[in-house]
């Protein structure tokens, strides 16, 4: 299981405050992403969680979701059923 804060950010991603969504949470989840901070357990999670997120309620997390997911598959844990996921 994620920490707190790691889920917090993957919560924040469906807020309707830009400030929160863009600045905080989006901002966030690509700084751990890209500088490698997370084990692969918690990119395996994130990963789940953003394939969940294509198909949200909120657009907000409909549209970060593919964002997050090419952050992950530029640090090597990209998965080409990825692309079939958001169809």
């Amino acid at each position: 299981m994620p920490d707190a804060a790691l889920t917090r950010l993957v919560d924040d991603l469906a807020s309707p405050d830009p400030t929160v969504r863009d600045e905080h949470a989006y901002s966030g989840l690509a700084r751990v992403v890209g500088d490698g901070s997370l084990d692969a357990a918690d990119r395996a999670w994130l990963a789940e969680q953003m394939l969940e997120r294509l198909h949200h309620e909120r657009v907000e997390a409909r549209a970060f979701a593919p964002l997050v997911l090419e952050a992950l598959g530029r640090g090597g844990e990209g998965d080409p059923a990825w692309g079939a996921a958001g169809t």
